[in-house]
């Protein structure tokens, strides 16, 4: 009776009296009391009873700019919620005040990890450390999120994934091997959309996959002979082919065949 007294008079400090510090004190008395509880600290009703408390705490530690302590509340309270969307959105309040009043990214990302082991298909964290790691540079990891996003989607937003994920291997991480792993993903829009189709050649030659380059080559030129006439994209990809014949395969004689079909 005395502790929910208590919370009806932190009420009335921040509703009627507009006094939020009071009703924060307030606050603080009735959860620090929790264990003093004759029901037991463990009892349902007492769990909900305190989650309602910090709730009202971390919405007053916000009003007054007292962000370190709305974290703390809106944490405790996570611990007293069974209900995963509710747990779900208290983690996502705890992100954004971590990154946005705290200016403390490395925590933000923690919670959103957390999350993650919770609700690993979560769309809008991944996209949360996607933005985060790529500020930061943080290329390993950035990689590793880019891969679980792709996973979940489809269509052209699974290409342009796979697409930024391959450059990232390539261009911050130096793993030409698995740029090209990426890109083979694609399938066939490897081969059917230029800049993909170099950006797969390219990172095969850097890993010394020449035999794989060269089948990819080949398939260019077949893909592109069959269809519609292109003799200078053709051209540009006999001569491609020669390169690739006489400086990584050896093949002498293979490259001045290259070099005839081009002309």
């Amino acid at each position: 009776e005395r502790r929910r007294k208590s919370f009806e008079l932190a009420e009335l400090y921040e509703d009627r009296l507009e006094r939020p510090y009071e009703a924060i004190d307030t606050l603080e008395n009735y959860v620090a009391a929790m264990d003093e509880d004759e029901r037991g600290a463990d009892n349902a009703d007492v769990l909900r009873e305190c989650a309602e408390a910090y709730e009202a705490l971390a919405r007053l530690y916000s009003r007054v700019g007292m962000w370190t302590k709305a974290v703390e509340a809106v944490t405790r309270q996570t611990e007293m919620v069974s209900d995963p969307a509710t747990r779900r959105d208290l983690w996502w309040r705890a992100a954004e005040i971590q990154e946005k009043e705290l200016r403390q990214p490395d925590e933000a990302v923690s919670i959103y990890e957390a999350l993650l082991a919770a609700l690993p298909q979560d769309a809008d964290a991944l996209a949360a450390l996607d933005r985060l790691h790529a500020a930061h540079g943080r290329f390993e990891e950035l990689e590793k999120i880019i891969q679980r996003r792709a996973d979940l989607a489809s269509g052209d937003e699974r290409a342009a994934l796979i697409r930024r994920r391959a450059k990232i291997l390539e261009e911050k991480l130096v793993n030409p091997d698995g740029a090209a792993a990426c890109l083979r993903s694609l399938g066939a829009e490897a081969l059917s959309d230029d800049e993909t189709a170099a950006a797969l050649l390219r990172n095969l030659r850097s890993a010394g996959l020449g035999d794989e380059a060269h089948r990819v080559l080949q398939q260019r030129i077949d893909m592109l002979s069959s269809g519609a006439s292109e003799p200078e994209r053709l051209v540009t990809l006999h001569l491609q082919l020669a390169n690739l014949r006489l400086d990584q395969l050896g093949d002498a004689v293979g490259a001045r065949a290259a070099i005839d079909a081009a002309l």
